[in-house]
């Protein structure tokens, strides 16, 4: 189960970039555009795998058996685990849950497996709560142009058209993302 704990109290778009992109000057709309606002970052980051501004989460997950090959699980009282978020920029810690519900702090190593970050603990218990951030930084500036534009567009797109985006809309959305998207096997 993946908890988000804290995040910034501002989206990374405000209502006042919107308004001046689409030229509005009224504010009849402000709350459906609000609305859109976290509707479209939520689409960035689901698509991104990572929060645009920087969250801290907790991570409580039980490791299976051993995979065939060896990618994830507990093998020769070594755990291994892959976050399950991109832009991971602190560890804060990593604990045992005993079969008491009781937790314990255990040592680990941090291994960077492209734009995944992997945790390495000396351990064969299976039960682990992580508590890590992620994210591009703490304020709009440290998000890359292309994401937060992404927003913006995705934003405009409904707005303009409360039916649906269309399919080249949508395909040049997903084109100023793709580039954030990492994908590989973990």
């Amino acid at each position: 189960m993946l908890t988000v704990i804290q995040t910034q109290a501002h989206p990374c778009v405000s209502l006042q970039q919107i308004k001046a992109h689409l030229r509005l000057d009224h504010s009849e709309d402000d709350d459906y555009l609000t609305h859109l606002i976290k509707v479209a970052t939520d689409w960035v980051e689901e698509i991104i795998d990572s929060p645009l501004l920087n969250t801290t989460f907790i991570w409580q997950t039980v490791l299976s058996e051993p995979h065939i090959g060896g990618l994830t699980g507990v093998r020769s009282g070594r755990a291994a685990l892959t976050l399950p978020k991109q832009n991971v920029i602190e560890l804060k810690r990593i604990a045992i849950i005993d079969s008491s519900g009781q937790k314990r702090q255990v040592n680990y190593r941090i291994q960077e497996e492209g734009a995944r970050t992997m945790v390495h603990a000396n351990t064969t218990h299976r039960c682990f709560e992580i508590e890590f951030a992620a994210g591009f930084g703490e304020r709009a500036e440290s998000v890359p142009s292309p994401l937060l534009q992404a927003v913006i567009t995705h934003v405009a797109c409904h707005y303009e058209c409360r039916t649906g985006i269309d399919r080249n809309d949508y395909l040049s959305l997903l084109q100023m993302v793709q580039p954030y998207r990492q994908v590989g096997l973990s």
